[in-house]
């Protein structure tokens, strides 16, 4: 199993992305990470916890209208672990995959899940 959080196009450079990972290993199970899921007009773009903050509507809840302040912590990265895909399907295509060893491809995005939590 693999989980990554790496820039766009960077865990192919090095190798690690689920086409390169299959062929070699063929039961994998890869969790790529990205700040705006892998279709769309963004996906290609890094994304870093506070433009997510922004993005998702964090900044209306949080400081005061006149000076938005970020959360302390970094909730869209947290967010994206506890809500979305990363956490939750990674395990059950493991246990799924048990008896057939297939093998998964799960890609969540941090926005959708920030906007979620």
């Amino acid at each position: 199993m693999l989980v990554q959080n790496v820039a766009p196009g960077a865990a192919a450079r090095l190798g690690l992305s689920y086409e390169a990972l299959h062929p070699k290993h063929p039961g994998p199970v890869v969790c790529d990470i990205s700040g705006y899921g892998d279709d769309g007009p963004y996906r290609d773009r890094k994304a870093y916890d506070l433009l997510i903050q922004s993005e998702a509507g964090f900044l209306n809840v949080t400081g005061t209208p006149d000076k938005p302040a970020k959360a302390g912590c970094s909730v869209a990265d947290i967010a994206v672990g506890m809500c979305m895909p990363a956490a939750r399907s990674s395990r059950p295509c493991l246990s799924a995959r048990a008896p057939t060893r297939a093998s998964k491809h799960v890609t969540p995005g941090t926005v959708r899940a920030a906007a979620l939590a």
